[in-house]
């Protein structure tokens, strides 16, 4: 694991503690992610990957279940049927950061912190 991403790492366990880390093409599971009213299912299990490389943004994130749905609509940017180093059924969300100008140091700049916090964003929009 590179410098680059035990800290990003280190720095994702402060808001989630019980995540998993697979150092294989450096994936992170965050179980039991809440979602708005409105999502069935009510709670998915979110993954992504963090790039080795700290020029290169993130993109992406897979949730744990083939289907996902807002108010009955598959929601926009979304894919059924997405491999994951993790058990079960995946889709996959095409979301990117705004601007991704990172910093050697994670806690002051962007960060896979402030990606994986704007999927929340994604999910507020709904479908």
């Amino acid at each position: 694991m590179t410098d680059w991403v035990q800290r990003q790492v280190g720095l994702l366990r402060t808001q989630w503690p019980s995540l998993s880390y697979a150092e294989d093409g450096h994936w992170v599971l965050i179980p039991g992610w809440d979602l708005p009213a409105g999502w069935t299912p009510p709670v998915v299990d979110v993954a992504f990957q963090i790039k080795p490389a700290i020029d290169q943004p993130p993109y992406a994130f897979y949730v744990s279940a083939a289907d996902v749905r807002h108010e009955g609509r598959a929601p926009g940017n979304w894919q059924a049927a997405a491999g994951v180093p993790f058990p079960g059924a995946w889709s996959v969300f095409s979301w990117s950061p705004e601007t991704w100008v990172p910093t050697v140091n994670p806690e002051h700049g962007p960060s896979m912190l402030a990606f994986v916090r704007s999927f929340g964003v994604r999910f507020a929009e709904g479908a």
